[in-house]
């Protein structure tokens, strides 16, 4: 028996004596696969080349939020990666409510794959370091609080699905200096 694939390329499978398939594999996580193959993976970063890092106030606010505006994928929050200089504690919010902002910068996401030209389709927001955080944000559900002192990756272990809408917001509470990045990419029907 011969197996050739579907493409019509004419390639055979390769079948040992006890009639299974032989197939090799490479792996790798579903973000590095979206990334290199469909150009849909993102970061987006709170802190620029002039200014690393952003000095938060013993109040604390709203950091940053992301918005999934695509019609067509869900978008994965697969990381946050948060680095403090002073004891702070981080709070994921889930769906706050967005209204007018104030203290606020429109972030650009970068594309993961340097070579594409694809753009995300979030609305991306961080705090401009003016009072204590953005405002114009209501409080959604928590979910998630974590103490951090130092460098971070915060597990949400790339379950954190935003649907077409929907925000994830992160809030900073302690003084001192926070530098902070969200990681997402698209569920790509395969």
């Amino acid at each position: 028996m011969m197996i050739e694939d579907g493409t019509g390329a004419g390639y055979r499978a390769e079948i040992n004596s006890l009639h299974q398939l032989k197939a090799r594999s490479v792996g790798s996580t579903y973000q590095q696969f979206v990334s290199c193959e469909h150009e849909q993976a993102y970061m987006a970063s709170l802190g620029t080349e002039a200014l690393p890092t952003l000095t938060v106030t013993g109040t604390g606010g709203y950091m940053m939020f992301v918005r999934n505006d695509s019609t067509d994928y869900a978008a994965i929050m697969s990381r946050v990666t948060v680095s403090t200089s002073a004891l702070m504690t981080i709070v994921l919010m889930k769906n706050p409510t967005i209204g007018g902002l104030g203290n606020e910068v429109a972030i650009t996401p970068i594309n993961k794959n340097f070579a594409s030209g694809k753009v995300a389709e979030v609305t991306v927001y961080g705090w401009d370091e003016v009072a204590d955080g953005i405002t114009g944000v209501t409080a959604g559900d928590c979910g998630g609080t974590y103490q951090v002192n130092g460098f971070e990756r915060l597990i949400i272990d790339e379950s954190v699905c935003l649907g077409i809408n929907d925000v994830l917001a992160v809030k900073a509470i302690g003084a001192g200096e926070l530098s902070l990045v969200i990681h997402g990419y698209y569920v790509i029907a395969l």
